[in-house]
Parts: C-alpha cells; structure tokens; sequence
C-alpha cells in the first residue's frame, strides 16, 4: 500500500468500461454482475493548487479485498475500526491486522498509529516486521511514531536495522528521531 504525499485529496472514482452497460448506475452494474473488472477504478489525486488531477489505475483485486475487509469490519462486534479491535487482533490474528493496516483504505492516521501500537507485542514474523516498517514512511509522525514502538520489542534483522538507519536520515521530527536512534542501538 502507499501512501499519499501531503496536502493532496484523494477521491475514487468507479468508471464503467467497455464491458459495462452505458447508462447503468454502479448499484446496478454491480447487481448484474459479480465482476468487478467490468469498472475501472480511477483515483485522482488533487493537489491543494487546483492542478488537474493525476490518475492512476486501482487493481480490482485490491478493491475485492477492501469491500471483504469493510464487511468483515462491520459484522464484527465493534462495528467499527476502533483501538479493542486492534488489540483483539494483535492476539488472535496479527496476520489479519497487518492486511488491514497494509490494505484497507478507510484507516486515517489515528486508526493507523493505533494498529501499529498493539502490533508491539506480537510476535517476531517477518510479516509483521514489514508491515511496522512500511509505515515508517508515512506522512504523519503519529503513525511514524505507532511504527517505531511497534517495533521496539522485535528482532530486527539487518534489513530492518538498515531501513530503520534511512528513516532516521529521513526522518525531521527530533523526538522521533531519539526513538530511532534508541532503537538502533539495542
């Protein structure tokens, strides 16, 4: 998953394509059919300075499995993202909360430092491990900052100490960077 840059607005856009019926609503088109390679989904990426929209095309197979993701989030017995949820799946499927975190579209930056938090005390997998240290590109040090404690009491192989050395050149936010810096030297 990427993420945006800052300041942009992003808006998804679901555009019938040639093996879609003109004129049909998107409620309809999707009724006809379970296929949804039949629309192409557009997300334009506006810029704060009115400039025409970058587009860019959305794998069917990634919008299959945020529309199973959101289901699964509302017939579950939070009914929403929320920080019970997160630590529930930490200790019972931590595999399925890094899909929701690398994944699922409706996570802001608060749900997103939240799953990081309680991804600290899982285990050690590799999995897990990538997911924390994707996030360490995010655009908001809150969700920097989840990815960083989340991190703090794993194994870290030399990949991991290596991406975690970029973040800190990277990185511009002074407390974030003692806690990477502290990291680093365990």
């Amino acid at each position: 998953m990427s993420y945006m840059a800052p300041n942009v607005d992003e808006s998804i856009w679901l555009i019938p394509t040639a093996g879609a019926r003109r004129g049909s609503s998107w409620s309809t088109q999707k009724n006809r059919t379970s296929k949804l390679d039949h629309v192409l989904i557009v997300r334009h990426y506006l810029d704060n300075s009115g400039n025409r929209p970058a587009k860019q095309r959305i794998n069917p197979e990634d919008l299959r499995e945020n529309i199973e993701i959101a289901k699964w989030v509302e017939s579950s017995k939070w009914g929403t993202l929320c920080e019970d949820m997160f630590d529930y799946l930490a200790e019972t499927d931590e595999h399925f909360l890094c899909k929701l975190i690398l994944s699922y579209s409706n996570m802001d930056e608060v749900d997103l430092a939240h799953a990081a938090y309680a991804l600290a005390n899982s285990s050690n997998s590799e999995k897990i491990i990538h997911t924390l240290l994707s996030l360490l590109n995010h655009e908001q040090p809150i969700v920097r900052e989840g990815a960083i404690h989340g991190l703090a009491n794993k194994q870290l192989s030399k990949f991991a100490r290596y991406r975690l050395s970029h973040a800190l050149t990277e990185e511009d936010n002074p407390i974030l960077v003692e806690e990477i810096q502290s990291l680093l030297d365990q």
